[in-house]
C-alpha cells in the first residue's frame, strides 16, 4: 500500500482528503502544517506528498523546496485554491510532479497521484533522464525488441538484429537504430556492432519494471 502524506492547515480539507485517499486504498498520514510535515519527512519515507500551497507560516512552495533538499526523489503534488500560470510554472521548476486547482476533481486527483507514483519508480534508475523521452523510446515494439536483444546478447550487427526481428525491410531497423543512437541508448564499436550504453541499461531496467507491473 502506497504511503501518502497530506499537508493542509484546513482541518476540514485535511479530513476530507484523508478519507478520500484511504477509500482508494492508500496509506494516509496527515500533517496540519508545513513544519509538522517536514518533521515527519525527516523521520519517515513517503511515496508521495499532497501539499496545499497557501498555509500559515510556511507556504506550500517553501515546504516543497525543503522536501527536495531532504529527499529529492520524493514526489510532490501541489494543490491550491488560487491557481495562476506563474505559480504552476514556479512549482514545476522547484520539483512538483503536478499542480492542481481547487475545487479538486476527484478523478483527476486520483489519476495524478497514480501517475506520479508510477513515474517515481524510475527516478532511482534514471534520475537525470527525461521520462517523456524514455517512454517515447519504449513506445515502439521494434525499439523495445532491439533493446531487449542487446541486453541479452551484449553486441549485435545490424543484419543480426534484422534476422532476429524477422523484418524483411532492413531500413526499418536502421531507422529505429538511429533513433536509439541519437538518444544515447546504443552505440557502435569499431566493428559496427551495436551495444547498450549505461543509459540504455537503465532504460532496460525501466522496461522490466513496466513489464512486471503489467503481468504481475
Amino acid at each position: 500500500m502506497k504511503k501518502i502524506l497530506i499537508v493542509d492547515d484546513d482541518a476540514n480539507q485535511l479530513k476530507l482528503l484523508s478519507r478520500l485517499l484511504h477509500s482508494n486504498k492508500f496509506n494516509v498520514v496527515a500533517a496540519p502544517s508545513g513544519e509538522e510535515a517536514l518533521e515527519k519527512i525527516h523521520t519517515s519515507d513517503f511515496d508521495l506528498v499532497l501539499l496545499d500551497q497557501v498555509m500559515q507560516q510556511m507556504s506550500g512552495i517553501d515546504v516543497l523546496v525543503e522536501i527536495k533538499k531532504l529527499k529529492p526523489w520524493m514526489s510532490v503534488i501541489i494543490i491550491t485554491g488560487f491557481a495562476t500560470v506563474d505559480d504552476a510554472v514556479e512549482a514545476t521548476k522547484k520539483g512538483a510532479s503536478n499542480y492542481l486547482s481547487k475545487p479538486l476533481d476527484v478523478d483527476k486527483l486520483i489519476v495524478s497521484i497514480r501517475r506520479a507514483l508510477e513515474e517515481s519508480k524510475f527516478k532511482p534508475l534514471a534520475p537525470t533522464a527525461d521520462l517523456d523521452v524514455t517512454f517515447g523510446l519504449l513506445s515502439h515494439q521494434i525499439r523495445r525488441n532491439m533493446i531487449t536483444m542487446l541486453r541479452q546478447n551484449n553486441k549485435m550487427h545490424l543484419m543480426e538484429m534484422v534476422r532476429f526481428l524477422r523484418i524483411e525491410d532492413h531500413t526499418k531497423v536502421v531507422f529505429h537504430a538511429r533513433i536509439l543512437k541519437q538518444a544515447g541508448v546504443v552505440k557502435q564499436d569499431k566493428d559496427k556492432s551495436y551495444f547498450l550504453t549505461a543509459r540504455g541499461e537503465k532504460i532496460t531496467n525501466c522496461f522490466n519494471l513496466i513489464e512486471n507491473d503489467l503481468f504481475s
